[in-house]
C-alpha cells in the first residue's frame, strides 16, 4: 500500500507510538517504542545519539515501524511502514520539530488522555530524559511502503 494513502494517514494521526525495529551492526534486532510527529510526508522521532537504536541506524539505515490504533474504528489493527531512516544531531530540526510534538503528545486532548493513562511512568520519562539530554536530535524516517496487520496479540 502507498504510504501518501489516505487510509495510512488518517491511521498515523490516530497513533501515538511509534515502534523502531533496526538491526545491529552484528545482526541483532531491536524494538524501541518512541513519540512520533509526521510532517512533510516524513516521521520524526526524538532520540539521543548515544542509543542503541541511532547507533543501529548508522550501520543499517533500514528500519520497520509498528504503529496501533491508539482510538478509533481500527483498533486491533497495526500499520507496519518500511523505510529508511538518518540521525539528524541537535540544531535546526529538532527545534523545528519540537513544538509538533508537544502539541501532538501533551497539548492535544489525546495528548493530555494519554499522559493521565501513563501518570505512574512519568518520574521513569524524566529520568530517561535527563539521561540523554546533551546529545539530543532526531530520527528522520523515508518511508517507502506500508501495510496493514492483525495486531499481534
Amino acid at each position: 500500500m502507498d504510504y501518501a494513502d489516505a487510509q495510512v494517514q488518517s491511521f498515523l494521526a490516530r497513533s501515538m507510538i511509534a515502534r523502531i525495529a533496526t538491526i545491529s551492526a552484528k545482526g541483532t534486532p531491536q524494538l524501541m517504542p518512541l513519540f512520533f510527529v509526521v510532517r512533510d510526508g516524513l516521521i520524526y522521532m526524538n532520540n539521543a545519539a548515544t542509543s542503541p537504536t541511532v547507533r543501529n541506524i548508522a550501520s543499517n539505515p533500514d528500519v520497520v515501524l509498528l504503529f496501533d490504533a491508539d482510538r478509533g474504528s481500527q483498533q486491533g489493527m497495526c500499520l507496519r511502514v518500511t523505510g529508511r531512516a538518518r540521525f539528524v544531531a541537535g540544531g535546526a530540526l529538532l527545534h523545528k520539530m519540537w513544538l509538533p510534538a508537544a502539541v501532538k503528545h501533551y497539548v492535544s486532548l489525546d495528548g493530555a488522555l494519554n499522559v493521565l493513562r501513563n501518570i505512574s511512568r512519568l518520574a521513569a520519562i524524566r529520568r530517561y530524559r535527563a539521561e540523554r539530554s546533551g546529545s539530543s536530535g532526531v530520527i528522520e524516517v523515508t518511508p517507502s511502503d506500508a501495510e496493514f496487520i492483525t495486531h499481534p496479540d
